[in-house]
C-alpha cells in the first residue's frame, strides 16, 4: 500500500509459511483496523513512558 500524500511505502500484509508443519501466519491485514496509519505525528518524550504505553495497549 502506498501513502502518496506522505511519500512512504508501507507493507500491507505479510505471509509466513512453515512448509514442514504445514502452518502459516498472516499479519498486517487492515480489514478490522478502525484507524489507518498516520504519519508526521510529533511524539513527546512522555508518550513513551510506561503509563502512556499501557493506556495505548488496551485491556490485558
Amino acid at each position: 500500500m502506498n501513502f502518496y500524500n506522505d511519500l512512504v511505502s508501507w507493507m500491507t500484509a505479510e505471509a509466513i509459511h512453515d512448509l514442514q508443519s504445514r502452518r502459516y501466519l498472516i499479519s498486517g491485514l487492515s480489514n478490522e483496523v478502525k484507524h489507518e496509519a498516520s504519519f508526521g505525528h510529533e511524539a513527546l518524550h512522555q508518550d513513551f513512558k510506561l503509563d502512556a504505553l499501557r493506556r495505548l495497549g488496551g485491556k490485558n
